[in-house]
C-alpha cells in the first residue's frame, strides 16, 4: 500500500462525497475565470479586428498570471498566518 493517497483507502461513497466537498470549492473559482476568458475570446473574437484581439489575449495572459502571482505571494502566506495564529 502507497502513502501517496492515505484519504483514498477507505471505501463507501461518504469518502467520496467527503472528497468532493473538500475540493469542490477549489476547482470552481479557476473553472468560472477559466469558462469566463473563453467566452469573452468568442466574443471579442467576432468583434475586434486582429490587433485589437491581439491586445485583448495579452491582457488575458498577463491578468492570468497576475493572479497566479497574487495567489502564490498573498494568499498562500495569509493562509498559513491563519493557521499558526500570527
Amino acid at each position: 500500500m502507497t502513502l501517496a493517497a492515505p484519504f483514498l483507502t477507505k471505501t463507501g461513497s461518504g469518502t467520496t462525497l467527503a472528497l468532493v466537498r473538500r475540493y469542490f470549492p477549489s476547482v470552481v473559482g479557476p473553472l468560472a475565470v477559466s469558462g469566463a476568458h473563453f467566452l469573452a475570446s468568442l466574443l471579442f473574437l467576432r468583434n475586434l479586428d486582429a490587433a485589437e484581439f491581439g491586445i485583448f489575449s495579452f491582457v488575458l495572459v498577463v491578468s492570468g498570471f497576475a493572479m497566479s502571482i497574487s495567489g502564490a505571494g498573498l494568499v498562500l502566506p495569509a493562509t498559513r498566518s491563519m493557521v499558526s495564529g500570527d
